[in-house]
């Protein structure tokens, strides 16, 4: 049973997090909504899946950063 509901978390962190880099990457809404989203999710792994937390940080938040770095929104307004 363990295994089912690890299996389904990890399936739902994966999936909040692709919505994040789409709307990152495609989206048009101001940055300070994406940083909500990434600061919910990072809140959420630190909640339900704390031993996770640091693989999340070097996997999901490295990439958004760096898709950041890249100028995926340089366009963008902070607010």
């Amino acid at each position: 049973m363990y295994v089912s509901s690890s299996l389904t978390r990890r399936q739902r962190l994966r999936r909040r997090a692709d919505a994040i880099t789409t709307r990152l990457l495609y989206g048009d809404e101001p940055r300070i909504d994406l940083d909500i989203a990434m600061n919910a999710l990072h809140d959420w792994v630190e909640r339900v899946m704390p031993d996770r937390l640091a693989l999340f940080e070097m996997i999901y938040m490295a990439r958004w950063e760096r898709l950041r770095d890249q100028g995926w929104e340089r366009d963008r307004p902070y607010l």
